[in-house]
């Protein structure tokens, strides 16, 4: 069993020791959509299942209850792994708008809804788990102190600089925003590849000529 699979099970019998009623009918319902999404987007970055709720409880004004997947506490992510065809393909009127209502209810409840789709989740982890570690890196405890501590002024600017072109870095755009010769950036370069910030993009020739920032770079608010 991977160290995942073991956090996973010890959150998920804490929280049915610690649950009732419907909700303790969902933990024990199937949640596998749930545990790939935790093991997808959000192990890579965190390496730690601490500070989430399972199916998280919420009530409408209504009296309904609704239920997140996951809650990511420290930032207020409302996690939700979503199938195809039971959200897009088939579903019908009165479940699109009742899903619309839960947006909503998450929403007046101060969490951010952060849904992946289990195809992507499957497909594509590496995007998911950008994308957590950037929504982490704005609205959890990875802010300007933490950049401040653990980089460099060279450090957070090229992580500042590839945030903001919206495409692979190249050893040029590291010249142009550090306003250094190659040989510098080259430098400056490696040696945030070494620290896991920037990872190669590309294959053979392209190896080197492409860099894209790594999850724990997206963790640093800037």
């Amino acid at each position: 069993m991977s160290m995942f699979e073991t956090e996973f099970a010890k959150l998920l019998e804490k929280q049915k020791r610690e649950a009732s009623g419907q909700r303790l009918e969902m933990l024990c319902g199937d949640l596998h959509g749930t545990k790939r999404m935790l093991e997808a987007a959000v192990w890579p970055v965190k390496k730690s299942l601490d500070g989430f709720v399972l199916e998280y409880e919420l009530v409408r004004r209504s009296g309904v209850k609704v239920y997140i997947d996951a809650l990511e506490t420290t930032a207020a992510l409302a996690l939700e792994s979503e199938g195809f065809t039971s959200h897009a393909q088939n579903i019908t009127r009165d479940r699109f708008s009742f899903e619309k209502r839960k947006v909503r209810t998450i929403a007046a409840n101060g969490f951010i809804y952060t849904p992946f789709s289990k195809d992507e989740l499957e497909s594509n982890p590496a995007e998911c788990s950008s994308s957590f570690a950037e929504l982490i890196g704005r609205y959890g405890g990875f802010g300007l102190e933490a950049a401040y501590k653990e980089l460099n002024i060279y450090e957070r600017e090229v992580i500042r600089y590839s945030k903001s072109i919206h495409r692979l870095l190249r050893p040029a755009d590291v010249c142009f925003c550090l306003g250094s010769g190659r040989s510098f950036a080259s430098k400056v370069l490696k040696e945030m590849e070494d620290k896991g910030l920037l990872a190669p993009a590309g294959k053979g020739v392209q190896r080197h000529r492409f860099y894209e920032l790594t999850p724990r770079s997206y963790r640093y608010r800037l």
